[in-house]
């Protein structure tokens, strides 16, 4: 799940219309993308690239920015991170220049604030581009349902947006999803609640963010899933699976990958190379050295194809046809390409 131009490679959910598949070992919680190829996000605007420059175009296929920057992501609440040789910064809807292209680096914004570094230190500005927490973190990660974790002195913790934190610490932690929060206690991985309560034993090799009331888990090098009694649900024997979305997981027990259900029952059966998660109704699959889309059934809507392809977000996604990238529409009309 690798594509070639520029290349970024995202920890943890990112999460990444004209969405990149992600081919990456799921068992990584990475994911692999070319530098502006983002999420489309109901924003009904959406990067893409042109003579190696990355802009935005509308749902309908009209370019909505210049074609200047170096890399260019998915809108967030309003906001999408740009970048011009290595300085970045976020425009609005209207393409306008909302945060500086000042920043070292720089995160999604959530819940009212923008994680964001510069000179080796990350902090918290707003929409305004006004600082809320100083630049006093190693490392800081977007809020999520009222919490984010930042990284002090190689330790992980959870601030909440006045910069409190509890003093408790981690070895690693994740972002809170449905209520609970990955982390890693003396190299294993359990849950917290919003309070930092232990709800589910640091027993796993690796624990993932909950979707649709599961998570998946490592142990002894194989994935399984979880339910939050912390129950094993669906016994681990893949090497490889995504996240439940619309109801299924894609899988990989041996060669090919399917989805299963969440009793662990096989809904599409075993036949691709690769199968991305569900959105929209749809996912990316691959067989043989061509990419298409399928339902929930696992009948194509549109053929395998494809160079490359890309979830669909907000009724987009992008493709690579004849050594081109396209943004088709979900009957696979192309609205716009290279």
């Amino acid at each position: 799940m690798k594509i070639r131009l520029i290349i970024l490679i995202l920890l943890i959910g990112i999460i990444f219309g004209c969405g990149k598949k992600n081919e990456t070992k799921q068992k990584n919680q990475k994911k692999t993308v070319v530098a502006g190829y983002g999420i489309v996000v109901g924003e009904d605007i959406s990067p893409t690239i042109k003579n190696e420059k990355y802009g935005y175009i509308s749902k309908i296929g009209k370019e909505k920015t210049e074609f200047i920057y170096s890399e260019a992501y998915e809108f967030q609440n309003g906001l999408a991170k740009v970048g011009i040789n290595g300085k970045y910064g976020y425009i609005n809807l209207d393409g306008k220049i909302a945060v500086s292209l000042s920043y070292s680096a720089g995160g999604d914004y959530e819940e009212g604030l923008i994680p964001v570094a510069k000179d080796g230190l990350w902090g918290y500005i707003d929409s305004m581009e006004k600082s809320v927490l100083p630049f006093k973190y190693e490392w800081a990660d977007s809020f999520t349902e009222g919490k984010a974790v930042v990284q002090i002195e190689g330790k992980y913790y959870y601030i909440n947006k006045n910069g409190k934190t509890s003093g408790i610490t981690y070895e690693f932690a994740q972002k809170f999803r449905e209520g609970v929060a990955a982390v890693q206690i003396e190299g294993k991985y359990g849950y917290i609640n919003s309070d930092e309560k232990i709800v589910i034993e640091a027993k796993f090799d690796r624990g993932f963010e909950f979707s649709e009331e599961f998570a998946k888990v490592l142990i002894d090098d194989k994935v399984g899933y979880i339910s939050k009694s912390g129950k094993v649900e669906i016994e681990p024997k893949y090497i490889d699976g995504g996240k439940f979305k619309e109801g299924l997981a894609p899988v990989q027990k041996k060669v090919k990958y399917g989805y299963i259900n969440k009793y662990g029952k096989y809904e599409i059966k075993e036949k691709f190379e690769y199968a991305a998660e569900f959105s929209e109704g749809s996912a990316v699959v691959r067989e043989g050295e061509k990419y298409g889309y399928i339902d929930n059934r696992g009948r194509y809507i549109i053929e395998p194809k494809y160079e490359e392809g890309y979830d669909f977000k907000n009724g987009i996604a992008l493709v690579k046809i004849d050594k081109k990238y396209a943004c088709i529409d979900r009957k696979g009309e192309i609205i716009w390409r290279e």
